[in-house]
C-alpha cells in the first residue's frame, strides 16, 4: 500500500512538474512576443522621429533661405542680446536675505530650480539669478544679507576668496560643483573644511549634489536629477524617451531669452516640468534661431582635420548660448568632435568636447603656452580663455592634434591587445 501511494504521489509531482513547464514556457513565448513588439514599437519611433527631424531641416532650410526672415532673426537676436546685457545690469546692488546664483546651462537651471523651491517651501526672502562662466564677476556685486547659494560655477580664485570673506563676515556661503578645480589645494582646503564647498567631481551633476544636500525624496525633484545626470554627463546614449520632450523643450528655452529662462526655471520649481503653453510654444520658435545659428556657423569653420573642427565666432555676431546649442548639433552633423573659439574684445574663449580625450588635460598642458587666463572643465569637455591671437590658438589647435593622434594610437594598442587576449595569444 505504502509503495502505491509513493508511486501516486511522485506520478502526482510529475505531472504538477510538467504543467509547470508548460506554463513557463508560454510564459518566455509571451514574453518574446512583447519584447518584439517593444523593439518594433522602437524602431517604427525612430523612423517617425527621423522622418520629423528631416522635415523640420528642411522647412528650416526654406524659411532661412528666404531675407526677410534671416533679417527678423538677426533682429531677435539682437533684441536677445540687448536684454541680456540689461538683465545682466540690474544684477550689481541686488539685496535680499538670500543671493542665488546658478549656471544657465541645463544641470544650473535644473539645480536652481530645486534651491528656489527649498527656499519657497522654508519661505524665504531670496533672489535668484543665472548667470554664464564668463559673468561670475557679477556674484561679488550682489549684497546678500544672511546667504550666498553659488550652484554649477566653476571656481576661480577670486570667487573663493570673496566666499571666504562672506563667511568671516558671518554670512552662511554654499558653492555646489561637480567641475574640477584647476585650483591649488591650499586654496580649496579652508573651504572644504569650514562647509561652504558642495563639491564632489565624481558627481555626475550639480542637480544631484543640490538633491541629495537638501534632501529631496520626491519623484518630480527626482525627474529633475535624472534629466541632469544624463544630460550633463552624456551617461547614457539618448534620452530616456519619456523626457525626450521635456529635455528638448528645456535645451531650446536656454537659448533665448532672460524671462523665459526665468519662467522655466519657476515652472521646474513648482511643477517639475514645463507647463505653460505659452512657453512650449517659445521652446519650438527657438529651434528655428538654432537651425539659423548652425547655418551662420558652419560658415565660420576655422580648421578641419580627421578627428575634429574648429569654429571661429565673433561673440557680438552671435549669442553665446546658441552657439554652444549649434555647436553640439554640428557635432552629430559631421561625426566629429567641435570646438569653438569664441572672441569678445580682446580675449579668446575657446572650448568643446571629446570622444576621445580628456580636454581639460590637455588644456592644463598648453596652458603655460599660450599665458591663459582660466581653464575649466571636467572629464571630456572644457575649454581655454587667453588672450586673443591667432597665433596661441593655433598652438592649441596643434597640442589638441597630437593628443588625438595619441589617444587613437592607443586605442588601436588597447584594441589589439583584447583581440589577442581572446585568442589565447596573452
Amino acid at each position: 500500500m505504502w509503495f502505491r501511494r509513493r508511486e501516486n504521489s511522485i506520478e502526482e509531482l510529475e505531472k504538477k512538474v510538467n504543467s509547470l513547464t508548460k506554463l513557463l514556457e508560454e510564459q518566455r513565448v509571451k514574453i518574446q512576443d512583447l519584447e518584439e513588439r517593444e523593439k518594433k514599437l522602437e524602431q517604427m519611433l525612430a523612423e517617425e522621429r527621423s522622418k520629423l527631424e528631416k522635415s523640420q531641416q528642411l522647412f528650416h532650410k526654406v524659411l532661412l533661405e528666404n531675407p526677410q526672415i534671416r533679417r527678423l532673426i538677426l533682429y531677435t537676436l539682437n533684441q536677445l542680446d540687448k536684454e541680456r546685457k540689461s538683465y545682466f545690469e540690474s544684477i550689481p546692488g541686488s539685496r535680499a536675505d538670500v543671493i542665488v546664483f546658478h549656471h544657465n546651462d541645463l544641470d544650473g537651471i535644473l539645480s536652481g530650480a530645486l534651491i528656489q523651491r527649498k527656499l519657497e517651501e522654508d519661505g524665504k526672502d531670496f533672489k535668484i539669478f543665472h548667470i554664464p562662466q564668463y559673468r561670475r564677476d557679477l556674484i561679488p556685486k550682489a549684497k546678500p544679507i544672511n546667504t550666498l547659494i553659488c550652484s554649477d560655477l566653476a571656481l576661480n580664485q577670486e570667487l573663493a576668496t570673496y566666499l571666504l570673506q562672506l563667511e568671516e563676515a558671518g554670512l552662511e556661503v554654499k558653492f555646489f560643483d561637480h567641475h574640477p578645480s584647476m585650483l591649488d589645494p591650499s586654496i580649496l582646503s579652508p573651504l572644504e573644511e569650514r562647509g561652504i564647498l558642495v563639491w564632489d567631481v565624481n558627481a555626475p551633476s550639480t542637480t544631484t549634489l543640490v538633491f541629495e544636500h537638501f534632501g529631496f525624496r520626491d519623484e518630480k525633484a527626482r525627474k529633475l536629477k535624472e534629466i541632469a545626470e544624463v544630460c550633463d554627463t552624456a551617461r547614457a546614449k539618448r534620452y530616456p524617451s519619456l523626457l525626450e520632450r521635456e529635455v528638448r523643450s528645456i535645451e531650446y528655452l536656454l537659448t533665448l531669452g532672460e524671462d523665459e529662462i526665468s519662467q522655466a526655471r519657476e515652472e521646474l520649481a513648482k511643477h517639475g516640468e514645463i507647463m505653460s503653453k505659452e512657453l512650449l510654444e517659445k521652446a519650438e520658435m527657438a529651434q528655428l534661431l538654432a537651425a539659423f545659428t548652425m547655418r551662420e556657423l558652419e560658415n565660420m569653420r576655422f580648421y578641419d582635420s580627421k578627428y575634429f573642427q574648429v569654429y571661429c565666432v565673433d561673440r557680438d555676431t552671435l549669442p553665446l548660448r546658441a552657439i554652444k546649442r549649434a555647436a553640439s548639433q554640428l557635432h552629430q552633423k559631421v561625426q566629429k568632435d567641435v570646438y569653438v573659439n569664441v572672441r569678445k574684445g580682446g580675449i579668446f574663449r575657446f572650448s568643446g568636447k571629446s570622444k576621445l580625450l580628456s580636454v581639460p588635460e590637455v588644456l592644463c598642458k598648453v596652458a603655460p603656452m599660450v599665458n591663459a587666463i582660466e581653464i575649466y572643465g571636467r572629464r571630456n569637455i572644457g575649454g581655454i580663455i587667453f588672450e586673443a591671437s591667432e597665433e596661441k590658438l593655433r598652438k592649441i589647435i596643434e597640442w589638441l592634434e597630437q593628443a588625438y593622434q595619441a589617444a587613437q594610437i592607443q586605442r588601436e594598442a588597447n584594441r589589439v591587445i583584447r583581440i589577442a587576449d581572446r585568442i589565447g595569444f596573452i
